[in-house]
């Protein structure tokens, strides 16, 4: 087609042509234009599609290990010898591995006075031997200092103890047995408490005579101490003993009543000499009541009546005076003072056979309430023991008293010294002391404007 035939070319026909252009480049854009998420076509009018969930990815986590448990030592392997844990086992400790704190914890057993045993029944902690051999306990130190006004106050101490029982040396006296000599006098053994190590004292003395003495001694900052283990105090350190009633050993009245004292003493002296056992008859308990100000007392009398023969202060004897003084402390800050007392308990009164067999006690109605001055005054009257067993020629044994004095026993002019309160112990109300329901002696000669009721001890 040449120039002449496109000019000629009517325009309407070419119309269709345009219109055919147009389509072509509307579908093209069209192509170009936006899809749908998924890149799919739009449906539904070109409403968009709801989207696919993206998959979440949860972690797989970690397991938590497992701790290891700590192997549990073995108590010998701790310094713990079968010997010295039977030495425990006799003084009811149970000693029990805690693995979550991988230790070995020592508890006490309670003790049955009764049937003289202990029982499952557990009272306390006692310390704990960790995993290294160390023994971890809490010692009490008895104090107390004096007020010039007369009263005591308890300065008493307590330490965290810590001992590495593995480097303890060989302890060759575990058991100590007290021996007595050829004449019958008690053997020294108190160097061998000083032994780093437990030791079990034996003894006669029916408190401990079925479990013994547990002592414990170790180097502490340097020098060796020696613990006393109390089944109701725990660890005791062992106090110097005094002689010298100017300046007494001070106890608090717990260590009285829990028989710690009795231990000290024992441990420093041992069960003493034999007594005398010829003709002796045995003991009554003897209940008094005073009608003038309602006082009752309660006494251990010798019913041979010779006080002086069967009632003796702890180390008197006929050369020299080594007697020990307590200031027994009471928690209000009274304080009285005190010597140890024995006297012969056999086993079978009407047929004493060993006068080894003794009960120790520690009275406190000799002299009552008394001052540093006053006790100064008082014993430079006994400088010898003639003296003193001529002051101390009645020896009367007041186990309790309700009202009224502690005592109406008189030593010359130092009866002014009882000033002391009124006791009440519990033998006055046990059951079966009603002294109202007792025999009655009137005006007993030892004790006058009394009424005695006399219970026998046989």
């Amino acid at each position: 087609m040449n120039e002449s035939d496109f000019a000629l070319e009517d325009p309407m026909s070419r119309f269709p042509r345009t219109l055919s252009l147009i389509l072509t480049l509307g579908l093209f854009l069209a192509a170009c234009g936006p899809q749908t998420a998924d890149r799919r076509p739009q449906a539904d009018g070109g409403q968009p599609s709801t989207p696919s969930p993206v998959p979440t990815l949860t972690p797989t986590p970690t397991p938590t290990p497992t701790p290891t448990e700590i192997p549990r030592p073995s108590l010998e392997s701790l310094g713990l010898s079968a010997e010295t844990r039977a030495v425990l086992t006799r003084q009811g400790w149970l000693i029990t591995w805690d693995a979550q704190n991988a230790r070995y914890l020592i508890r006490q057993r309670a003790w049955d006075e009764t049937n003289q045993k202990f029982t499952p029944q557990l009272t306390h902690e006692i310390g704990f031997i960790d995993a290294e051999g160390r023994l971890h306990f809490t010692a009490t130190q008895y104090s107390a200092s004096e007020n010039e006004d007369g009263t005591w106050k308890d300065t008493s101490t307590t330490q965290a103890i810590v001992v590495d029982l593995k480097n303890l040396p060989q302890n060759p006296y575990i058991i100590i047995r007290q021996q007595l000599d050829e004449n019958g006098n008690p053997i020294p053994f108190q160097k061998k408490l000083k032994n780093p190590g437990f030791h079990l004292l034996k003894t006669k003395n029916p408190a401990f005579e079925k479990t013994g003495i547990l002592s414990f001694t170790a180097e502490i900052n340097g020098a060796p101490l020696t613990f006393v283990y109390n089944r109701e105090l725990g660890f005791l350190q062992m106090p110097e003993l005094s002689t010298d009633l100017v300046h007494p050993t001070p106890l608090p009245i717990e260590a009285v009543h829990s028989l710690a004292a009795l231990q000290f003493v024992l441990l420093q002296y041992g069960d003493g000499e034999p007594f005398p056992i010829e003709n002796f008859p045995g003991w009554s308990l003897q209940f008094y009541y005073y009608p003038e100000n309602d006082t009752k007392q309660a006494i251990l009398w010798p019913r041979s009546g010779e006080t002086a023969k069967y009632i003796l202060f702890l180390k008197e004897n006929k050369v020299f005076l080594a007697i020990p003084w307590f200031m027994i402390v009471l928690p209000d800050g009274k304080a009285y003072p005190s010597a140890p007392v024995e006297i012969f308990n056999p086993k079978d009164p009407q047929n004493p056979k060993d006068g080894n067999e003794k009960l120790i006690l520690f009275p406190a109605f000799f002299l009552g309430e008394m001052t540093a001055r006053q006790r100064y005054l008082f014993s430079l009257q006994y400088l010898t023991p003639t003296q003193f067993s001529a002051l101390f020629k009645q020896r009367v044994l007041i186990l309790a008293q309700e009202g009224g004095l502690f005592t109406k026993a008189s030593i010359g002019g130092w009866s002014n010294f009882f000033k002391n309160p009124a006791s009440l112990d519990s033998l006055l109300g046990m059951e079966g002391n009603d002294i109202r329901k007792m025999d009655q002696i009137e005006g007993y000669a030892h004790l006058p404007s009394a009424l005695t009721y006399i219970c026998r001890i046989s």
